[in-house]
């Protein structure tokens, strides 16, 4: 019906937007084209404060506005008190928009923005840094650590030419094994992982946001920083030993598991991003978040194996420069690898407690919620 009524309205010429309006159009910061194209379209202003924000996103797209301007000015409508929509729009008393949870005023110039200190961190930050600095040494100073020392008890350290490799033993069990047993674990803990940055994202958008949008440029975004993982990843296992170790050092053979492991979770996230985006370009509105929303482990397997690839590349870069540059080096190398993760994860935990003042927790919950093909349906994210 609202379709219908926009249509007719450009039909006939369009819609002769009030002076209120076309001033707090002007405030958002959109071109004399875009206000004259919402004119045109027939939108009336009881119309953009009265209808859903999904339904006003819809009506805005096909007027031919691009998503920063639709999202500024649902934004607006979603953040405004009533009487404040009422007094800008021109259009009288109004009730509140369908889908509207804020109750701040929109602040345009910024001036009542307030920043928090660093230190003003509640006891629930603090223990992120306690989780960040635990799985930093899970990821890389606890195995670091052990294949240095394990390789300079090695017989001959791994170094002097005239050595005899130890036997196929030696090698199965602290290079075969290990690696399997490193890979199969990160390939385990994937599936939750992609999980939880697809559902993370999603619980707090805003209303109209375009999703389908969001979701290409962080495909694409992934595809990108990975391929360029890919490329030295390859320069890195096609070039020299690390110092003057041997091929059959613990040192050399972590150092290749580690970018050969690299490389997959590289490649394989440019792989899933080239295909989410392939399939999801030919669709829109509630089609493609029902793809999103059916295929959400893809979407989020991207974000996860460029995580992966970073932490494994870095891993073997450590080890380069424990056997290039000695132990000095090495030292340094590891514990600058170690505080990157620690400060990751810290603020990666910060990001994902941010809760969207605009969204209620009853809508949060239900967008987090997961159903199985079964019908059970369990919390992934929240």
């Amino acid at each position: 019906g609202a379709g219908a009524g926009a249509g007719a309205g450009s039909a006939s010429g369009g819609t002769v937007l009030p002076v209120e309006t076309r001033a707090w159009l002007a405030l958002l910061g959109l071109s004399a084209t875009s206000v004259e194209a919402i004119s045109a379209s027939g939108l009336s202003p009881k119309l953009m404060v009265n209808v859903s924000h999904t339904m006003l996103n819809d009506l805005l797209r096909e007027a031919g506005l691009d998503l920063p301007t639709r999202s500024k000015i649902i934004e607006s409508i979603a953040c405004c008190p009533p009487d404040a929509l009422a007094l800008m729009t021109g259009a009288g008393p109004a009730g509140r928009p369908a889908g509207g949870h804020g109750t701040h005023e929109v602040d345009e110039n910024g001036d009542n923005i307030q920043f928090l200190s660093a230190a003003a961190a509640t006891s629930k930050e603090q223990w992120f840094w306690v989780y960040g600095v635990s799985a930093a040494l899970v990821l890389c100073a606890a195995p670091l650590s052990g294949i240095i020392y394990a390789t300079h008890e090695q017989p001959g350290g791994g170094v002097e030419d005239d050595v005899a490799p130890p036997d196929d033993t030696w090698s199965t069990y602290r290079v075969m094994l290990p690696g399997a047993l490193v890979f199969l674990v990160l390939l385990i803990v994937s599936p939750w992982l992609s999980m939880f940055f697809v559902t993370d994202t999603v619980q707090e958008r805003s209303d109209g946001v375009d999703f389908k949008a969001t979701m290409s440029q962080t495909l694409t975004s992934n595809a990108a920083v990975c391929a360029f993982f890919s490329g030295t990843i390859i320069s890195s296992l096609q070039a020299s030993s690390p110092g003057d170790f041997t091929n059959w050092s613990l040192l050399y053979q972590w150092y290749g598991l580690f970018l050969s492991m690299a490389l997959y979770f590289a490649v394989n996230s440019v792989l899933m991003s080239c295909l989410g985006m392939r399939y999801l370009a030919p669709l829109k509105g509630h089609a493609a978040e029902s793809f999103i929303a059916t295929n959400a482990l893809y979407f989020g397997e991207p974000m996860c194996g460029t995580m992966y690839a970073l932490v494994l590349l870095l891993n073997a870069k450590a080890l380069w420069v424990w056997g290039l540059f000695g132990w000095e080096c090495g030292c340094v190398s590891i514990f600058a690898i170690f505080f990157m993760l620690v400060r990751f994860l810290v603020t990666l935990q910060n990001l994902s407690e941010w809760e969207n003042e605009d969204v209620e927790q009853d809508e949060r919950s239900r967008r987090v919620m997961v159903v199985d093909r079964g019908g059970k349906t369990s919390s992934i994210g929240a």
